[in-house]
């Protein structure tokens, strides 16, 4: 299925609070169906293995139509389309948290955590 018209906006959402440690965000993202683009909700995961972080997807024109770049586990977050998702994926890169050995800290800046629950967490505003 070629797809010739670009995506919508992204729309405003609010990020929920992380379920407990350990979880990362996952931005929402519009998928591409028969009938047009639908959004998919972000969602709070936990990454299959320690050090993991999540590149987005991101759609891209290519010889004549948007194609998806679809997201996945990766050591590092580098260039996903340039898109500002928010929450700490501005763009390039992703300033939401970080890994520090088998712990993932969390970026209060950008990222909703309840510091009752996850006290690994600094604040360091956005690198934009």
């Amino acid at each position: 299925m070629a797809i010739i018209l670009a995506p919508p906006p992204l729309p405003d959402v609010v990020q929920p609070v992380a379920p407990s440690p350990g979880y990362i965000w996952t931005p929402g993202y519009w998928a591409g169906g028969p009938n047009g683009y639908y959004w998919i909700d972000g969602a709070w995961l936990v990454p299959p293995a320690v050090g993991l972080l999540w590149p987005p997807g991101w759609w891209g024109w290519s010889d004549g139509y948007y194609r998806w770049h679809e997201g996945y586990w990766g050591p590092q977050v580098g260039f996903y389309g340039g898109i500002d998702y928010g929450f700490g994926y501005f763009g390039v890169g992703y300033v939401g948290g970080h890994w520090r050995s088998r712990d993932f800290y969390y970026n209060r800046a950008v990222t909703n955590v309840n510091i009752t629950h996850v006290r690994n967490a600094y604040v360091i505003g956005p690198e934009l």
